[in-house]
């Protein structure tokens, strides 16, 4: 029993050593682990500093580039409002379809390993931009924004080796997310932060969703959403986008559509999915608090405020006449109190802001 008690004690006390000696080498490796991370946070860092000098570099030695580079001031984004209608989802579409002509030039500028310098770029863009068919003139991007682009292009392709991404198909993959939430702005200003958006919520890498937004341009966003421009919409629907009232956090301008009666009877409405209701002119949900505002109309011609109750009974809420003169800007509001709108007037065309509540 005693040689069973000393051997214990032995293998109590070697254990103890070996707890304290693991302890030691726990904290070393703790330690070591946490000297690693550091070390990779420094290395990351300096790798975004040399990517950025190795761009600096290879575009100072393109031999085809502007000596004296031309003006570096970018164009702000314009900020003319416009509605929420077919003609914008149009314009969402045409503006989607240019970037993936962008992308795709600039995919095969990665595939063919061809250096991402500012002239190739810009001719990249030339290309795609003399390509569209419009009625006006299409604006390039601007020097600071293609030089931005060549270099976020060179750390794509460097870090494609790894992630082995394409941005042509990253984008394609965004397309419909991004039509849909640029259909539902109200001017060039919005339609790019909800690009941005999209890109930043997407699971691209961080170097794809620098060129991803970097690509889109400050004048394109300009002319495709400014209502002034007249850009080629020929063969696209504007009745694909989708969206509803509930997705907007401030008020939206949006276009009545001309709808026409089965005993052949025309009206202009807000048509905004989902639809409800015998006929396809409603605004589905529950819109308490809501103010609907007529901003534009026919003089002397009538607006009616219909809801539907929750027996599919249809009621008159309020018919009002709008009031002589010329266009007018806030000329009535309504403060919605039902659940389910149909707004329409007799063969006169509208706009309508919508307001959720305060």
């Amino acid at each position: 029993m005693s040689d069973l008690s000393t051997k214990f004690a032995e293998l109590e006390t070697l254990l103890a050593g070996q707890a304290v000696t693991m302890g030691a080498y726990v904290d070393t490796v703790e330690a070591k682990l946490q000297s690693v991370l550091d070390n990779l946070d420094t290395i990351i860092i300096n790798n975004a500093v040399n990517a950025k000098y190795l761009a600096a570099a290879i575009l100072a030695a393109d031999q085809c580039q502007t000596c004296p580079p031309p003006s570096t001031v970018v164009p702000p984004v314009e900020t003319t409002p416009g509605a929420i209608d077919e003609d914008r989802c149009k314009r969402a579409q045409a503006f989607l379809q240019t970037m993936s002509a962008i992308f795709a030039a600039l995919q095969g500028i990665i595939d063919f390993d061809v250096p991402a310098t500012t002239s190739i770029v810009s001719a990249a863009y030339d290309t795609v931009i003399s390509g569209i068919v419009a009625g006006d003139t299409v604006p390039l991007p601007s020097f600071a924004e293609t030089v931005n682009v060549a270099g976020d292009t060179l750390s794509f392709a460097a870090s494609r080796l790894f992630s082995g991404e394409n941005i042509s198909e990253l984008f394609a993959g965004l397309l419909l997310d991004l039509r849909d939430a640029i259909y539902f702005t109200t001017d060039p200003t919005s339609a790019k932060s909800s690009y941005d958006a999209i890109v930043t919520g997407s699971s691209a890498s961080a170097t794809a969703k620098l060129l991803l937004s970097a690509a889109a341009y400050n004048a394109l966003y300009s002319y495709y959403f400014d209502p002034a421009s007249t850009p080629d919409l020929t063969g696209f629907d504007g009745s694909v986008c989708s969206g509803g009232l509930g997705d907007i956090t401030a008020c939206t301008i949006f276009s009545s559509e001309p709808f026409t009666t089965t005993d052949d009877k025309l009206f202009y409405i807000l048509h905004i999915p989902p639809a409800y209701g015998p006929f396809p002119v409603a605004t589905a949900g529950d819109y308490f608090g809501w103010t609907f505002e007529e901003m534009t109309g026919t003089p002397g011609k009538a607006m009616a405020v219909y809801y539907w109750d929750t027996s599919d009974t249809l009621h008159l809420l309020d018919a009002r006449q709008v009031g002589e003169g010329a266009i007018l800007l806030n000329a009535h509001s309504h403060a919605i109190i039902v659940q389910t709108l149909d707004f329409n007037d007799d063969a006169h065309p509208f706009t309508c802001r919508i307001c959720p509540p305060a």
